[in-house]
């Protein structure tokens, strides 16, 4: 009964400890098409999506109204208006 106790208690302390660092995987590059180089979110866009003049900055809209601007070359989010 005691062996059996210290195994779970074992078990469980170590899934505590090390699954949570398990999915922090970034996930934006995971499952890409062909030449894609990230993906924007997991966020629903909707709407227009448009680069700036320069080519620098992507701006979205998104299903909660609002507007998001991003890094054209590395995908990362930029401000939400």
């Amino acid at each position: 009964m005691k062996i059996t106790r210290r195994f779970f208690i074992t078990l469980f302390l170590t899934f505590t400890i090390f699954l949570p660092n398990v999915f922090a995987q970034d996930y934006t590059t995971l499952s890409l098409p062909d030449g894609a180089i990230a993906r924007l979110s997991k966020g629903e866009i909707t709407g227009n999506i448009a680069f700036s003049p320069d080519g620098n900055t992507i701006a979205t809209g998104w299903k909660d109204n609002t507007a998001r601007l991003w890094d054209a070359i590395t995908g990362q989010p930029k401000a939400t208006l």
